[in-house]
């Protein structure tokens, strides 16, 4: 099959995840690993050994599971059905943030935020206004509901701020 695969296709996959087209993004990364990754997990485009759709690949994967670039922190911003249950931790987003996410069903169960920074942070989820934020020993944190979707809240360089109880 002459098709473009490797780091075209890669930033295809990224674009899909960018623009929030789970689906689509997984669909394309699926086929990507299964016509291009080697028996050494490297990827093949052409026959030829390409770093950019190796470097590429894990890219997508993270674009999927945490993006930043709208001026908040979005864990499982493009997450796909099959990715039903998971859990990450050391994704780092814009504002020197490390995320952690964890979900069953398809829905966030708990997200932890480290601030390297002591950066405010804001994070976007559908219904993230009801839920609670605490430190990681507990103590509760105050946060503004921006909009049902998103709240914000200071932080303090090498707090661990844990954010549960999202709404369906």
């Amino acid at each position: 099959e002459n098709f473009p695969w490797g780091w075209s296709f890669v930033s295809h996959v990224v674009a899909n995840a960018r623009m929030a087209n789970n689906e689509q993004a997984y669909n394309m990364l699926n086929k990507e690993i299964i016509n291009t990754v080697a028996y050494n997990l490297c990827t093949m485009g052409g026959g030829n050994f390409q770093v950019e759709a190796n470097l590429g690949s894990p890219a997508a994967i993270g674009e999927m599971l945490l993006q930043s670039h709208e001026g908040y922190i979005a864990p499982l911003a493009a997450l796909p059905t099959a990715w039903d249950s998971g859990s990450y931790s050391g994704l780092v987003a814009r504002g020197n943030f490390s995320v952690g996410a964890a979900w069953e069903d398809g829905l966030a169960q708990v997200f932890e935020i480290t601030s390297r920074s002591g950066e405010r942070a804001s994070v976007y989820y559908p219904g993230i206004a009801n839920a609670t934020v605490t430190t990681s020993d507990g103590r509760a944190v105050s946060f503004t509901r921006d909009s049902l979707d998103l709240i914000s809240f200071d932080t303090k360089k090498g707090e661990t701020y844990v954010i549960t109880g999202f709404e369906e």
